[in-house]
């Protein structure tokens, strides 16, 4: 499972997404698919989110989140005694509550088996890793061969409509 923060589902659902990076994104997807892994989302993901949308759009998130695609991670009593163990640290610069969303975001992956959490909070992601959780921005996913577009060369003189 790849953990979703906040900021990569408001890029990805909200349409914000580069050409490239909706192709970095939909590899991920489509390895995610072979894997048959979810998408996980954790609770104060899904509630950042939700506060972010309209009306209408909150009743499609529902019913999209309940599919099977993705799985809702509760901050539950494994994930609270996970992030625990993550709060020793200070950071520097960054705003307590901040540092603390953040924590139990990768608590909840962390208790949840997540290979990765997928994130453009640099600061995010340099915490996950000291803790032992992989992260990666959607800059850092590879682009599949399968969707790069390939240069075509053709021969000097050579008609490209032929």
């Amino acid at each position: 499972m790849v953990v979703w923060d906040t900021n990569v589902l408001a890029l990805y659902f909200g349409k914000r997404l580069t050409a490239e990076d909706e192709l970095r994104v939909e590899g991920l997807l489509q390895d995610m698919r072979k894997r048959r892994e979810p998408i996980g989302i954790p609770a104060p993901v899904f509630a950042e989110f939700m506060a972010g949308i309209t009306s209408t759009e909150k009743a499609n998130a529902v019913a999209l989140f309940s599919s099977t695609a993705f799985r809702f991670l509760p901050y539950d009593k494994k994930a609270a005694i996970e992030t625990s163990l993550l709060t020793g640290r200070r950071v520097a610069g960054r705003p307590r509550q901040a540092v603390k969303v953040d924590r139990q975001i990768i608590a909840i992956a962390k208790s949840n088996g997540a290979r990765s959490i997928l994130t453009n909070d640099t600061a995010m992601a340099a915490d996950a890793r000291h803790f032992g959780v992989s992260a990666q921005s959607i800059g850092e996913l590879e682009i599949p061969d399968q969707l790069k577009q390939h240069r075509i060369e053709f021969k000097e003189g050579q008609d490209p409509t032929e």
